[in-house]
């Protein structure tokens, strides 16, 4: 595993090389499409591993929102709140975006978090189970619309 290991990351690196090589000087650089917290299928983001590879890589600022927390009901409020904290922790390099619940009082949970400082919506149709079709979506939309902020979606077939 190890040696395995070692050759991923020598990929990513001579990767890394090639990438810098090919910015123009003083280019910001910005990921996105980053997650920090604690996702109920395991998988982890860290505030301090994303930072230390925000740096490596020379990305200036990351869009960050919260994973499929196990403390997302409802309406995904504490893995907000804790998007907003990174976002304020970061001095600005974090781009905190709000993730809603289609089911879970969306508009509700939009306006309270773009009026603390989310500067955008993540809505993920596979894990919250809608098609790009849904009746609830439009509203959710036109909130982040009339904010002059921005929409996000992970978009995957919702089987």
């Amino acid at each position: 595993m190890d040696e395995v290991l070692a050759r991923a990351q020598a990929l990513f690196e001579s990767y890394e090389t090639l990438v810098r090589s090919e910015l123009p000087a003083g280019a910001a650089v910005v990921d996105v499409h980053t997650h920090l917290g604690h996702d109920i299928d395991g998988m982890i983001g860290d505030f301090d591993e994303l930072t230390k590879i925000q740096e490596r890589t020379c990305v200036s600022r990351s869009i960050v929102f919260c994973l499929d927390e196990p403390d997302r009901h409802p309406a995904f409020r504490a893995a907000n709140d804790r998007t907003l904290a990174f976002g304020a922790r970061s001095e600005g390099r974090l781009v905190p975006f709000v993730r809603l619940d289609l089911g879970e009082r969306p508009i509700e949970e939009a306006t309270r978090c773009l009026d603390l400082g989310a500067r955008g919506i993540k809505l993920h149709p596979r894990a919250q189970k809608f098609l790009l079709d849904d009746d609830r979506l439009a509203p959710s939309i036109a909130r982040s619309r009339s904010s002059s902020r921005f929409e996000s979606f992970a978009v995957r077939s919702a089987t």
